[in-house]
């Protein structure tokens, strides 16, 4: 009968410390991917919280998303986002969409892109007086 009692404690000890030890981890996880995402949101901006540019096709159909959030309510938001194409070894743009908002910029524009090409967006723009530059992935279209 001890050596039952005496191995019941031993496995609700070795529990015990497993589940601690796995919520000590998921605890760190959890910090790790905040600290993750809010670097991915551009909290590294003084003036802005969120800044996201993104390219996306389907087929030769491109869409470009943008997504400015200004600290401040009534922050003042202002630039350019550029749609570039890769030819004979350098960028070209394409199309350019302007802006001027106050608190934040949402943009989704379409443009029918070239087979075999390869393109990006590149924003400039200013918030607050901080300027912004920033550019997506390359698409490149087949």
């Amino acid at each position: 009968m001890k050596n039952i009692i005496k191995k019941v404690s031993i496995v609700a000890v070795v529990l015990v410390l497993f589940l601690v030890n796995m919520g000590t981890s998921y605890g760190s996880e959890l910090e790790k991917n905040n600290f993750i995402l809010q670097d991915n949101m551009g909290l590294r901006y003084s003036e802005a919280y969120i800044v996201d540019v993104g390219l996306d096709s389907y087929g030769l159909d491109l869409e470009a998303n943008l997504f400015i959030k200004a600290k401040q309510y009534d922050g003042s938001i202002t630039g350019t986002l550029s749609l570039q194409k890769y030819s004979y070894g350098n960028w070209y743009t394409v199309k350019s969409w302007s802006f001027d908002e106050n608190g934040k910029v949402s943009l989704y524009k379409e443009y029918q892109g070239s087979k075999n090409k390869a393109y990006r967006l590149k924003l400039n723009a200013n918030v607050n007086g901080e300027h912004i530059s920033k550019t997506s992935r390359i698409k490149k279209l087949r």
